[in-house]
């Protein structure tokens, strides 16, 4: 797992923890004030996971477009190869058959 998805976890982990010492071992709340401090702690982790998922959402679009960039260039290199190869077929066949033109001729 990602480091932020484990600061993530840790994090909404932490504040669920929390509530829950507060319920059992602090002030007698009712149900209904457990309840309601069991959700805000859990909207709390909720929006801070959700910021964190963007984030990671974030990242992967900029790797994605920088990936796609290097692909490209990739690409690029790949044809002036591919062009560079045709032009030398083009120039072996050239030289052999002015191989065979001298050797004719001092024959």
């Amino acid at each position: 797992m990602s480091d932020v998805v484990l600061a993530a976890l840790a994090a909404s982990g932490g504040g669920i923890v929390v509530a829950i010492i507060n319920i059992f071992f602090g002030r007698k709340n009712t149900k209904t004030d457990e309840v309601k401090s069991i959700c805000a702690a859990l909207e709390i982790n909720q929006a801070g996971l959700n910021k964190q998922m963007e984030e990671m959402r974030s990242e992967q679009r900029e790797f994605r477009a920088v990936t796609l960039h290097r692909l490209e260039q990739l690409d690029k290199k790949q044809d002036k190869h591919n062009n560079l190869v045709e032009r030398m077929v083009v120039v072996e066949q050239s030289t052999k058959s002015a191989h065979h033109r001298i050797d004719g001729i001092q024959a």
